[in-house]
C-alpha cells in the first residue's frame, strides 16, 4: 500500500493545548492523542468495482419538458425519443356561424438539445388509439406504450432551432379539425373528457432511421390549436381555440438499440456490466436508465490491516470522463448526484455529507490536453456510517446525471483499471492516534 506518513506530535500538542484549555470534557479526549504519536496515512489503492446497469423504471411524466428525435453513436446505439400527447380544454364554445380553416400543433423549444442539430430532423404525427393511462401511483415510465392509428396525421420536416425563442406549427389532416370542429358546434364536446373521449391524444415519432438530434420542447407552453373564421361582408374574423398539453399525463417514451454495443447483454435492472467488460470504462446515459454502481469491496479490512486505532480524516472518490470538444451538443453538467443503491440496484437514499446535505461530485479539473474532465466526490460521512453499520453490508453508490428523466445526457468514465493518469481512484487520509505495539 503507498502512504504518505507524517508525524505530528509536536504541532498537534500544541494545537489541542491552546483549543482545549477551557474545556474539561475536550481535555480528556485530546489526552488521548497527546499521549500518543498521531500517524496520518494517505492511500489511493483500495479495492474499487465499478460496473453499468440500467434502471428498469424511470418515471418520465414528472419531466416538465418533451423530447422528440433520434440520434447513434458508437457506445450507446440508436436512442429515440417519441412523445405522447394528451390534451385539456378551456373552453368548448364556437359562434353557430363559423366556419373551420386548420388545426396545428405548436410546440415550443426549451432550449435543450443533445447531438447533431445541423441535419434535418424528420417527425410523424399519428393520433392515439387508445388512452394514456397512468399507473397507480399516477406514474408514466420512459417505456410506457400505447397504440397508435396506422396512418400518419403529418409528416413535419425542420432544422432544429433550440437555443432560439421560438417553436415549431406542424400542419395536421384537415379531417381530424373537421371533426373536433363539428363536435365542439354541436355539443357532443362540451368538456374535457367528452373531448378526450374523441380524441385520446397525438404520438409525435421521429425517424430512426436519421442520425439527427434530439430536442426538448416545453409541455406549459405547447398545445394544439384549431382555427376558425366567421366570415363576415367586409373581412373574415379569424379565432381560434388552444388545447394545451396536459402535464401530469404527457411524457416522452425513450427507446434504446444497444445491438451491437457493451450494453447488449442487459436484461433486466440486476444485470451489470463490469468495467473489465468495457474498455476500463463505465456509463451513464440519462432517459434511457444507464447509470454507473460503485462497490468498494475490501474497505473494512483493508483499514482493519492498519495497525493502531484511528479513524477516516478525508475521504474523496476521484473519476474522469471523456469529453468529445468537437460537438459542442455533447455537454456535461458541473455535478453528478450520486445515491446509495442495495443489491438489487435500489435506490435506498442519497449521499450526505455531515451537514445533512446531499453530497455531488463536482468538476475540480479539466484538462484540454487529454479531453478530460475530473471529478471529486467527498465520501467520509458514507464510509464513516458503512464502518459503523456491522448490520448492513448491502450499500453500494449509483452514479447518474442530475437530467436523468428530462434528457439523454451521456457520460463515459474511466474505471478502477485505466490508466494511472485516468483511472477511478478512492483517496482516503487515516489517522492513527494509538498504534498498537
Amino acid at each position: 500500500m503507498k502512504s504518505v506518513y507524517f508525524r505530528c506530535f509536536g504541532v498537534l500538542f500544541f494545537v489541542l493545548l491552546f483549543s482545549c484549555s477551557n474545556d474539561q470534557e475536550s481535555i480528556s479526549v485530546g489526552e488521548d492523542w497527546i499521549n500518543s504519536a498521531i500517524k496520518v496515512y494517505t492511500f489511493d489503492t483500495l479495492a474499487i468495482e465499478a460496473t453499468t446497469f440500467q434502471f428498469d423504471s424511470l418515471i418520465v411524466n414528472s419531466a416538465d419538458n418533451l423530447l422528440i428525435g433520434s440520434y447513434k453513436d458508437d457506445i450507446f446505439g440508436r436512442t429515440t425519443a417519441s412523445s405522447f400527447l394528451k390534451f385539456t380544454g378551456e373552453t368548448f364554445t364556437i359562434e353557430d356561424e363559423a366556419e373551420f380553416d386548420s388545426i396545428s400543433l405548436i410546440l415550443n423549444y426549451d432550449s435543450y438539445s443533445f447531438a447533431d442539430t445541423t441535419n434535418v430532423e424528420s417527425l410523424n404525427i399519428y393520433r392515439l388509439a387508445e388512452e394514456i393511462e397512468t399507473d397507480e401511483n399516477s406514474d408514466l415510465y420512459r417505456n410506457s406504450d400505447f397504440e397508435i392509428e396506422p396512418s400518419s396525421l403529418s409528416t413535419f420536416n425542420y432544422s432544429p432551432r433550440p437555443h432560439q425563442n421560438d417553436s415549431i406549427q406542424i400542419s395536421i389532416s384537415a379531417d381530424l379539425g373537421q371533426e373536433l370542429f363539428d363536435k365542439i358546434l354541436n355539443d357532443e364536446i362540451s368538456s374535457n373528457n367528452d373531448f378526450n373521449n374523441v380524441l385520446y391524444g397525438l404520438a409525435i415519432v421521429p425517424d430512426s432511421l436519421n442520425n439527427s438530434s434530439v430536442i426538448s420542447f416545453s409541455k406549459e407552453n405547447s398545445y394544439l390549436r384549431l382555427y376558425y373564421s366567421i366570415k363576415d361582408e367586409i373581412e373574415n374574423d379569424d379565432k381560434f381555440i388552444d388545447f394545451s398539453v396536459n402535464t401530469s399525463e404527457s411524457f416522452h417514451q425513450i427507446k434504446s438499440n444497444h445491438q451491437g454495443t457493451y450494453f447488449s447483454g442487459i436484461e433486466d435492472q440486476l444485470d451489470q456490466v463490469p468495467s473489465s467488460q468495457t474498455n476500463n470504462q463505465v456509463f451513464i446515459q440519462s432517459g434511457t436508465g444507464i447509470a454507473t454502481r460503485i462497490e468498494f469491496p475490501n474497505f473494512k479490512q483493508s483499514l482493519n490491516d492498519i495497525q493502531g486505532s484511528g479513524s477516516i480524516t478525508n475521504a474523496i472518490l476521484n473519476f474522469k470522463i471523456k469529453v468529445d470538444r468537437n460537438n459542442v451538443n455533447y455537454g456535461v453538467k458541473d455535478s453528478l448526484p450520486v445515491y446509495i443503491i442495495n443489491q438489487r440496484t435500489e435506490v435506498q437514499d442519497n449521499v450526505y455529507n455531515y451537514l445533512g446535505t446531499q453530497s455531488y461530485a463536482l468538476i475540480t479539473e479539466e484538462s484540454d490536453e487529454f479531453n478530460t474532465l475530473e471529478y471529486s466526490l467527498s465520501l467520509k460521512y458514507f464510509l464513516d456510517n458503512l464502518i459503523e453499520d456491522t448490520q448492513n453490508e448491502d450499500q453500494y453508490l449509483a452514479i447518474y446525471s442530475p437530467n436523468f428523466n428530462n434528457s439523454v445526457d451521456r457520460y463515459v468514465i474511466y474505471g478502477p483499471n485505466a490508466a494511472e493518469d485516468n483511472r477511478m481512484k478512492l483517496q482516503i487520509t487515516y489517522a492513527i492516534y494509538n498504534e498498537d505495539e
